[in-house]
């Protein structure tokens, strides 16, 4: 029987602290955290996030919209 997950991301953390100046901003999130608990199965992706304002405004947009497009991968403003 596989472990059953949750997985929680700090928006701000993972881009700041991982992705920015990288070639990975576009994470793909649920193949990522399938590869890396590959004994899991993965329930819910909980993205926490807050909208930006400026000029990155339409990047963060087109951000969320992908991963709005995966079947796990929820959204949630603070």
């Amino acid at each position: 029987m596989k472990n059953r997950s949750i997985i929680y991301i700090d928006g701000f953390n993972l881009y700041y602290g991982v992705v920015k100046n990288t070639p990975w901003k576009w994470l793909g999130m649920e193949r990522y955290f399938s590869l890396l608990l590959p004994d899991d199965e993965i329930q819910i992706i909980k993205y926490f996030t807050a909208k930006i304002l400026g000029s990155h405004k339409a990047n963060q947009e087109a951000y969320i919209k992908a991963l709005l497009t995966l079947n796990k991968v929820q959204i949630i403003y603070a």
